[in-house]
């Protein structure tokens, strides 16, 4: 319950700070481009990358570990 609340909470301030500078006329597009593609990239990309990362780790741990395994 509270990692959901916590991601719904992040998300809707994501949200609500992309939102807010798409209709300030002062604000580029390419600027706003630049502000979603960082979001995407440090909110998505790196926790995605980080897990892989975690996963291959533990298959390399746990592929040498324990008696049987005598290679």
């Amino acid at each position: 319950m509270g990692r959901s609340l916590y991601l719904a909470t992040v998300g809707a301030c994501t949200i609500l700070q992309l939102w807010l500078p798409l209709g300030d006329l002062r604000v580029s597009a390419r600027t706003w481009v630049r502000h979603f593609l960082a979001r995407a990239v440090c909110m998505i990309l790196i926790p995605i990358l980080f897990y892989m990362a975690m996963f291959q780790l533990h298959f390399a741990i746990l592929g040498s570990s324990g008696e049987e395994t005598h290679s």
